[in-house]
């Protein structure tokens, strides 16, 4: 009887010239990421796993918390409150009790507001991640200051006639700076 050979045999082996020249082939036709060949990734893939020990030291196994803040409550309220922590129960990751600092003049709201704040964090978590609230009345921390919106309805001027177009364009947008003060200022 003669030798029993699988179907799917795989070609006779070639050498290591031809394997490497083969390689190479299937690689230029295929584009590479030359950031994951160096060993670079980007950034917001790397966020959370370095953020985590952070988060947890302060109570946040679930940090999401913290980022989505604004999103959760709104923004009237995360302008007022801010999450310092979540406890949770010994062994636990459910029915945590929320550390919340809030501006003194929002306190009252807010403790009138915690059963539908619980809500929407376990709502936006799917799961029963708080249980109950706590609060903590005290100052929000500075926040940056948003810049002003750019005002689109006062028409940048036309300069003609300098001795060179990026003076000519310079000049242009200083007579719109100095039109839109005039108009704050009016107001």
């Amino acid at each position: 009887m003669k030798d029993a050979r699988p179907i799917n045999d795989a070609k006779p082996p070639r050498d290591a010239e031809a394997a490497r020249a083969a390689k190479a082939s299937t690689d230029a036709r295929a584009p590479r990421d030359t950031r994951a060949s160096a060993g670079l990734a980007p950034l917001g893939r790397m966020v959370p796993v370095l953020a985590r020990p952070v988060f947890t030291r302060y109570g946040f196994a679930v940090a999401a918390i913290l980022t989505d803040w604004r999103t959760i409550v709104g923004q009237p309220l995360a302008d007022h409150t801010l999450p310092e922590r979540l406890a949770f129960p010994a062994g636990q990751r459910r029915d945590g009790t929320l550390h919340l600092r809030v501006e003194s003049a929002w306190a009252l709201e807010v403790q009138h507001l915690s059963h539908r704040i619980v809500e929407r964090i376990n709502a936006h978590f799917g799961f029963r991640a708080v249980a109950r609230m706590t609060l903590r009345q005290g100052p929000m921390p500075p926040r940056p200051a948003r810049p002003p919106p750019e005002r689109t309805d006062i028409a940048r001027p036309d300069i003609q006639g300098g001795t060179s177009a990026e003076l000519n364009v310079a000049l242009a947008d200083l007579g719109a700076a100095m039109l839109r003060r005039a108009a704050d200022q009016r107001r």
